[in-house]
């Protein structure tokens, strides 16, 4: 979400004339200091919603003090607690149930305090989450929503998870991509069949997708014309750009399999490493044991006489 600060979300939140923003997922906390510091520009206040703290929390802190309110919880369960904000910024769990449930959530607010819709800001609306699920913790989706998953890697070219590669190895996905109530993008385009006279939907094709979904009511407004123009004019620039989307993934899949490559060689090397010092320390402990044996037995000890007498002996001759 950061990289679209400066040419999309800013402008955006400008022109939208923001005095409230809820930013869902924090995580490294760029995005959240760029908006505390637009916040404190703006004479607004933006509610942080994060399970966990942003990994640069301490330098936030004046910020955070100041303008805004860091709520370590889940979305779902928080969302119906605050009031409507101008903007929302969506970047939290990338499955269907959050993100379906997110809009909902925000949509019903604004419903029943009949406020003035917000512009509701997405990452990861494109490939790989817009038709795959994401659980980053699997337990606190309903199991009734839940895709079966597994921890493995995703390929733009193949619908089943990969645990021996791909993207994002590391993290639980959906073992298939498509299909009914998986990923980021469904859970959009659903929210939308329910409420298709209230919302407009745009997106880009860039940084895993960057979505903007606004109210009907709204669309004469200087940021939804804004919005259309960014997302709509210039249809060979965006093609384009789908196209070096393609390409970065691609390259992005690369590169982590080549750290894993390197892992598993520097794996491979610290267990040969391993192997040997355990090899020689039996070496030298079966030694050790010999040298004990040797010294325990009687020829030994007898030897040892025979050495202090000759010492003895050597002492007492005139000139020893």
């Amino acid at each position: 979400m950061r990289r679209f600060w400066a040419d999309v979300t800013e402008p955006i939140l400008r022109q939208r004339d923001v005095r409230r923003v809820v930013e869902i997922g924090s995580q490294s906390g760029e995005s959240t200091r760029r908006l505390l510091e637009l916040c404190g520009e703006l004479g607004a206040h933006a509610d942080i919603i994060d399970p966990l703290p942003p990994e640069n929390q301490d330098a936030l802190g004046s910020l955070m003090a100041r303008h805004g309110t860091l709520h370590l919880a889940r979305s779902l369960d928080v969302l119906g607690q605050l009031p409507v904000a101008d903007a929302y910024l969506i970047d939290g769990d990338h499955n269907w149930h959050t993100v379906h449930h997110e809009l909902l959530a925000i949509d019903a607010r604004v419903r029943e305090t009949e406020s003035r819709p917000p512009v509701i800001l997405m990452h990861d609306v494109g490939w790989p989450y817009a038709r795959r699920d994401l659980y980053y913790d699997p337990a606190t989706v309903p199991a009734e929503a839940r895709q079966p998953f597994l921890r493995a890697g995703v390929h733009p070219d193949r619908p089943d998870a990969d645990p021996s590669g791909g993207m994002n190895r590391h993290l639980t996905h959906a073992k298939l991509e498509g299909g009914p109530r998986n990923g980021v993008l469904t859970a959009v385009e659903d929210f939308l069949a329910l409420r298709p006279e209230a919302y407009r939907w745009w997106s880009l094709p860039v940084f895993h997708g960057y979505g903007c979904l606004v109210a009907t009511s709204e669309l004469e407004a200087p940021y939804a014309q804004t919005i259309a123009r960014l997302c709509t004019e210039n249809a060979p620039l965006l093609s384009l750009a789908a196209k070096v989307e393609r390409g970065r993934v691609e390259a992005l899949i690369a590169v982590e399999a080549g750290r894993y490559q390197q892992r598993a060689e520097r794996a491979s090397l610290e267990a040969g490493f391993a192997r040997r010092e355990l090899e020689l320390k039996a070496q030298i402990k079966k030694l050790e044991a010999r040298i004990q044996e040797i010294e325990g037995s009687r020829g030994y000890q007898a030897l040892e006489q025979a050495r202090a007498v000759r010492r003895r002996l050597r002492r007492l001759r005139p000139g020893g």
